[in-house]
């Protein structure tokens, strides 16, 4: 994490502990650059909607970047997850982009398996929300920007 900035994923914006799946799940589909750490946090602030942050980003430099190669590890990330970030009304949230959802298919494809099962349940409504930025060029500059001055994955 950075040093002095809030990311999320401090044990601060945790909800109270939850037995059990949550009542409903939906997955934040997008891509980086387009505002959805934003959008994330404002859903949360709700207090109504999950956290949907990227619990299922084990990429080296990710948030999770710890669990890096360590399954075991990531499956118990996401379980921890569906506890500590469901709301008290029971809506859980997902952030995630198609790199996360390729690297964990190569990586540790039971864990996306278990993760597909708990957002598209055979049963229920199956929530996805598709987030993208509306000026295209402006996405465009700011990815490029972003690739020249860190380390974004592509």
């Amino acid at each position: 994490m950075l040093e002095g900035v809030e990311t999320g994923y401090e044990e601060k914006f945790d909800f109270p502990s939850r037995p059990g799946l949550p009542e409903r799940i939906y997955l934040l589909a997008t891509v980086p650059r387009t505002g959805s750490t934003y959008v994330s946090h404002l859903l949360w602030r709700s207090g109504y909607l999950g956290a949907p942050l990227e619990y299922l980003n084990f990429l080296a430099e990710g948030p999770y970047g710890f669990a890096h190669g360590r399954a075991e590890k990531q499956t118990a990330l996401w379980r921890s997850a569906l506890h500590r970030r469901t709301s008290s009304n029971g809506v859980f949230g997902v952030k995630s982009f198609p790199l996360q959802l390729r690297e964990l298919q190569r990586d540790n494809p039971s864990l996306l398996l278990e993760v597909f099962a708990t957002l598209f349940p055979a049963r229920g409504k199956r929530f996805i929300v598709r987030l993208k930025r509306r000026d295209s060029v402006a996405h465009a500059i700011s990815f490029a920007r972003a690739l020249t001055s860190s380390s974004v994955p592509v």
